[in-house]
């Protein structure tokens, strides 16, 4: 069946849509696992929208480093 996504797709091996139609506001990346897989898309509309992606991108958690913690342990008998 048919979808409607907003956001950023990214897709690592081959994209492969079925019948019924898809729809993604946002941004649609595919990068096929090798240069004999191929991507087939049927009945999919991929509508940029600079906006959708950055708000997925807000979203989405960065790593950052966190603060450095002292402390001591404390031992009864030493």
């Amino acid at each position: 069946g048919g979808f409607d996504f907003a956001g950023m797709v990214m897709v690592r091996g081959a994209l492969d849509t079925g019948a019924g139609g898809a729809r993604i506001t946002g941004a649609l990346t595919v990068a096929a696992a090798d240069s004999s897989t191929v991507s087939t898309l049927r009945d999919l509309v991929v509508h940029f929208s600079r906006c959708a992606v950055h708000a997925a991108m807000l979203g989405s958690a960065l790593p950052a480093p966190i603060a450095e913690r002292s402390w001591f342990e404390a031992m009864d008998g030493q």
